[in-house]
């Protein structure tokens, strides 16, 4: 994961200002500055249309009841997309106008929700008696598969990229108020 975020936050800025500095000797500062504030424009422009829609279409599958996971996901793209177009370069503006393609997007999307279904993973455990004695226990364990456990844990001990989560519902019954 680090080799990943020194080449998104290191490595892609260098390469897009270089980029700038090469344009920019070939077709002068002014047209230069022109393009990169008109990709800015223009795709703030098409995101916000975009995100207007997907709102909407949000809303419409939670009024009929269904869960809008897909447009909530199309929505952070395009959320994205018009985070990447108000930097300034070329790079992230063709990234940023192609996010907002939505052939392209649900692509891109679909590729996402793979790579996330394949490294999470979610445990759920309940407990308790049949006699009601005994306090209701929910269990949930959240973690990425990092090679060291299903659960994001080794031995125990929490590890990068696990976390786990324990909620005693006793508490909220009402046996337990009254004692």
């Amino acid at each position: 994961m680090l080799p990943i975020l020194i080449i998104l936050f290191v490595a892609l800025p260098l390469v897009d200002l270089w980029l700038l500095f090469r344009v920019g000797e070939l077709i002068s500062f002014f047209p230069t500055l022109a393009c990169v504030i008109l990709t800015g424009v223009v795709g703030a422009a098409i995101a916000k249309r975009q995100g207007i829609s997907t709102i909407a279409r949000i809303q419409q599958e939670l009024a009929e009841g269904r869960m809008p996971t897909s447009q909530l996901g199309e929505g952070i793209l395009i959320l994205l997309a018009a985070a990447v177009l108000i930097t300034p370069g070329f790079i992230t503006d063709a990234f940023g106008l192609l996010l907002l393609v939505p052939p392209i997007r649900r692509l891109f999307l679909k590729g996402l929700t793979a790579y996330f279904a394949a490294r999470v993973h979610v445990t759920t455990m309940h407990g308790g008696s049949a006699g009601g004695a005994s306090p209701f226990v929910h269990v949930e364990t959240i973690g990425f598969d990092d090679g060291r456990g299903a659960d994001g844990f080794n031995g125990g001990a929490p590890v990068a990229g696990g976390a786990k989560y324990v909620k005693n519902e006793a508490a909220d019954a009402p046996e337990s108020r009254d004692a």
